[in-house]
């Protein structure tokens, strides 16, 4: 069973709706169905800290499983010969900050050698990088990330899943911070930090979402 709430965006949207989403899915994995938190891979550190076996991890904040969405999106476009292609914007998800990035967003960290050093990636979809960032090692590199987090936070006891989210989350807190005067400095959009806070106060609810007074 995928069970899927639309319009919702795990970094976008208020504690309370999110509250209600996750507990949601919590009681029906209770009923004994398997749940995929569908829109929520940006958060699935969170998700399955508080118990929802799965999140979706695209590549991207956006992404998702919904194939009527990725139809529409995958058939050709009438559009005027005229017309200037549009070129598709590269973002590549970050765990260690837990968002994606811009592609200029990206070249600014990266000219800077402590704030690379913070986000340096050492995984084989980085290791005979060449040039510029591509969608395709873009895309790589998020899902290699995402599933290197899934699989070790899957390791962990049940019991040390909540504290190890929360130390996660206030590690990206603090490294958002650095990164924030680096893209500052040059003049980049700055980075989202809401959402951190809105998933501690979710890790902080975690009882009363299974029901524990």
């Amino acid at each position: 069973m995928y069970v899927q709430e639309y319009r919702i965006n795990g970094l976008l949207d208020p504690f309370d709706r999110l509250k209600r989403t996750a507990k949601l899915m919590l009681e029906v994995e209770r009923s004994g169905l398997p749940v995929i938190a569908g829109y929520l891979g940006c958060i699935g550190l969170t998700m399955r800290a508080i118990g929802v076996s799965a999140a979706d991890c695209g590549p991207c904040e956006g992404q998702h499983f919904d194939f009527t969405d990725a139809i529409r999106t995958a058939l050709p476009r009438n559009e005027d010969a005229s017309s200037e292609s549009i070129r598709i914007p590269v973002r590549m998800w970050l765990d260690e900050i837990g968002q994606t990035v811009t592609a200029r967003q990206m070249a600014a960290i990266r000219r800077d050698r402590v704030v690379h050093a913070e986000i340096l990636c050492r995984r084989a979809c980085h290791r005979y990088r060449l040039g510029g960032d591509t969608m395709a090692l873009a895309v790589h590199h998020s899902l290699l990330s995402l599933c290197e987090t899934a699989t070790r936070q899957s390791r962990l006891p049940a019991s040390i899943r909540l504290d190890n989210a929360r130390r996660l989350l206030t590690a990206m807190k603090t490294r958002i911070a650095v990164v924030d005067a680096v893209l500052n400095a040059e003049n980049q959009r700055l980075l989202r930090q809401d959402h951190l806070d809105v998933q501690l106060a979710l890790l902080a609810n975690a009882d009363s979402l299974h029901g524990v007074a």
